[in-house]
């Protein structure tokens, strides 16, 4: 249904700005890591202390923040 919406948009806007499409796909995938982090954090706290899962899911986030700092992007 969002992607009709979204097409629906497109057409009846006929020009769409960079500007407008850089904020469409940051909203989009923000709600995608949203829906993504709600879902395995409710199923990992079936598993672990909520103090675990703090700290595994904060330890991760270290691990992907270091890894897109030392990778280098060209």
């Amino acid at each position: 249904m969002a992607t009709g919406i979204g097409g629906i948009i497109v057409i009846l806007l006929k020009k769409v700005s960079d500007r407008f499409v850089g904020f469409s796909m940051g909203f989009a995938s923000g709600v995608m890591l949203l829906v993504s982090f709600n879902d395995l954090f409710l199923k990992a706290e079936g598993l672990l202390t909520h103090l675990e899962l703090i700290i595994i899911f904060s330890l991760g986030a270290l691990v992907i923040m270091a890894l897109d700092l030392t990778i280098p992007h060209s």
